[in-house]
This record gives C-alpha cells, sequence and structure tokens, in this order.
C-alpha cells in the first residue's frame, strides 16, 4: 500500500476515537514518557503541540516545565522547514502553521543540544519506522538533532509491523504508546 493511502487510513482510525478515549490513551503515554524522562535524566526535551486526535502533549509541556526542564516546541518557518522554539509558559503558544500551536518565543533552540525528540506521525512501525504528514518537516529536522533520543508518540491502533519507507524518511530509537515503549 502507498504512503498516501496509509496516511488516510491511520488518520482515519484516529479521528474515529473519542474524546474520552484520547484523553486516557494520552495519560498513559505522558506516564511513559515522564518515566523514560526520569530513567534517562533528560534535561532537554523537544515536544510537539498535538493536533488531530494526537496524544495530547499539553499537560505533558506543563509537568516538564515544573521539573525544570529546558523545552522547546517547533515553528514553521518555510514550507518544509522548522525550528523549535524554548517554551516556559505554555499559555505563550499561538495558533500558527496549518492551525497546530506555536511557541511565540524568539529563543531558538539548537538542534544538537536535545536529549530527546518527542515526535508525532499518522502512524509508526515496530521496527521504528514512521509515517509523517507528508511536508518532510521532521525529517530534515531530526537529522540535525545529533545526540537525542527519537521517541514517536501514537496509539496502539495506529502501530503496524512496519511502514513503506524512502532513504530520507527518518527513523525512530523508540516509540511510545498506551501500551508500552517499544525499542
Amino acid at each position: 500500500m502507498n504512503k498516501q493511502k496509509l496516511r488516510k487510513e491511520f488518520l482515519e482510525k484516529r479521528m474515529a476515537l473519542s474524546k474520552s478515549l484520547v484523553q486516557a490513551w494520552s495519560e498513559d503515554i505522558e506516564k511513559q514518557v515522564l518515566e523514560l524522562v526520569l530513567e534517562q535524566n533528560f534535561q532537554v526535551i523537544f515536544l510537539y503541540a498535538a493536533f488531530r486526535n494526537e496524544p495530547e502533549t499539553k499537560s505533558l509541556l506543563k509537568q516538564l516545565i515544573a521539573l525544570g526542564k529546558t523545552v522547546a516546541l517547533p515553528k514553521c518557518i518555510s514550507k518544509g522547514e522548522m525550528t523549535m522554539y524554548r517554551v516556559t509558559d505554555i499559555s505563550t503558544l499561538q495558533s500558527g502553521a496549518y492551525g497546530i500551536l506555536e511557541p511565540t518565543e524568539t529563543e531558538a533552540a539548537m538542534p544538537e543540544t536535545a536529549d530527546l525528540v518527542l515526535v508525532p506521525g499518522c502512524a509508526f512501525g515496530r521496527d521504528m519506522t514512521r509515517l509523517g504528514y507528508g511536508g518532510g518537516y521532521y525529517d530534515r529536522y531530526l537529522p540535525l538533532c545529533t545526540k537525542a533520543v527519537k521517541a514517536g508518540l501514537c496509539y496502539e491502533n495506529c502501530l503496524t509491523e512496519t511502514l513503506p519507507t524512502d532513504s530520507f524518511d527518518a527513523v525512530m530509537d523508540c516509540v511510545i504508546t498506551e501500551k508500552k515503549r517499544y525499542e
């Protein structure tokens, strides 16, 4: 199956989830992420603002800031290109490209400083493959995060054995779902 059809299939699955299920599963994913952060003593974490029923990240963002972690979120700066900006207060986020919340702060976070990058996607494979949204933002950005653990966040129903990939597609170090962490 081609990437376009797979994207449509997995997005439909995700969009069909009830608000209460998204909330419950997101809380379970959040617990696993916090466990990983504390276990590995990660200090600089790149996160995303959830969109279209992705695993929710607002509570996680608040908790990471409360733990004294340096947290950054992406801002689209041109077609296919994003930069991470430090976020110290969730109330400063505003709607940006594609209607996704973005930081208003101007302090760019250098990709090589990231310990952990939490990555969104349409679907992930147990073999650490990722199916993004087709814009290539993360595929271009993740190679710059030279020391970071790259963790895909998704629900079990958007996890499969493997996904079709191209040479430029970013591969994860782990995938975190509401049930477990795959490595």
